[in-house]
């Protein structure tokens, strides 16, 4: 039997939940990264000449939503065997300073914000 196996589990638990969310980001910013391509291709289709690009500032969005994908990636991969450790040395840890969460949350914040500045000049 392993010991403290239930507080190890919802540690992977947890890890695979961001795996999930990292996964899930770096499609959204695949496919905002591409939708420029469909802008192109409807252009194409509906007055027969592909124009310039309509959205430089996709590209940027969309890159940095697969940037801040990876670095999602590896604040849980440090996370989870930062928790492991702990979990295994049955001590009394003192809880993290919450840097990690305060991070993503601006970037993420950012990212909406390059997001909604696309929208309203695009309108």
């Amino acid at each position: 039997m392993v010991p403290h196996f239930s507080d190890h589990a919802a540690n992977e638990r947890t890890f695979l939940a961001w795996v999930r969310t990292v996964i899930a980001l770096m499609a959204f910013g695949f496919l905002i990264e591409k939708f420029d391509l469909f802008l192109r291709y409807l252009a194409h289709v509906i007055h027969g000449r592909v124009g310039l690009s309509h959205a430089p500032l996709m590209h940027l969005v969309g890159e940095g939503i697969i940037a801040l994908a990876m670095i999602m990636q590896l604040l849980a991969c440090f996370r989870y065997f930062a928790n492991r450790r702990a979990i295994s040395l049955s001590d009394t840890v003192p809880s993290h300073s919450g840097a990690s969460e305060v991070l993503v949350s601006i970037l993420l914040i950012a990212m909406g914000s390059l997001l909604l500045i696309f929208l309203a000049v695009t309108r």
